[in-house]
């Protein structure tokens, strides 16, 4: 009994004629070209992405140590508040309490003619901001 399905492969299948070896090289090629463009656009997102983040975190450190800086500011301003003599000025903080990163501190000093100068700082990681008051008692 002969089967209808003859499990050898012709001599036509065997062979490939010589333009379909180039059109797969050339196939074979083009997916090596899109894979690396590919590969090279998702390598610049993953730049651009961590640059941004690295300018975000820059800018929050930057507007925080200002913060910190205001904050030893009115902390000295509440000092001279009750007492206007007062110059011992505010040692290095840590804020929040605990804060290993984030610090405000501040020096009081008499200045001419009756004025004060409140010289405050604030800290936030490598980011040092100042912020300098000078006040005058009324008569």
């Amino acid at each position: 009994m002969t089967s209808h399905f003859d499990h050898r492969p012709s001599c036509r299948a065997s062979r490939r004629h010589p333009r379909q070896r180039t059109r797969r090289g050339i196939a074979l090629l083009v997916c090596v070209f899109v894979m690396s463009v590919c590969f090279t656009l998702v390598l610049n997102v993953c730049d651009t992405e961590s640059l941004q983040s690295t300018a975000l975190n820059n800018t929050l450190d930057y507007q925080k140590a200002l913060y910190l800086a205001n904050a030893a500011a009115h902390d000295a301003l509440q000092q001279l508040e009750t007492n206007y003599a007062w110059t011992a000025g505010i040692p290095s903080t840590p804020f929040p309490p605990g804060s290993a990163t984030s610090f405000y501190s501040a020096t009081v000093a008499s200045g001419t003619g009756g004025t004060v100068i409140i010289n405050a700082s604030g800290t936030s990681n490598t980011t040092t901001r100042k912020v300098q008051i000078t006040i005058t008692q009324g008569a």
